[in-house]
């Protein structure tokens, strides 16, 4: 199984703020787009209630406590 990984960190090792990403960069979602179409991607809970939707396309995966209607989950 081939697995890859893409992640980033802002300034200040920083993933995330208040449910967002700390930066717009339109080149970025992009490129994630192009690389992540028609593969599995795996994330937690808060990114997944961060996007509000599954991502089109791909196999959406979620790491949670408790099962979430309509999206496959599997427990943390």
């Amino acid at each position: 199984m081939k697995l890859a990984l893409i992640a980033a960190i802002g300034k200040h090792r920083v993933i995330g703020k208040a449910g967002t990403l700390p930066w717009h960069i339109s080149d970025d979602l992009k490129r994630f787009k192009k690389l992540t179409t028609g593969h599995a991607i795996l994330m937690g809970r808060k990114t997944y209630e961060s996007l509000g939707r599954l991502l089109a396309n791909r196999r959406n995966v979620v790491i949670a406590s408790r099962p979430i209607p309509g999206v496959e989950t599997y427990r943390s």
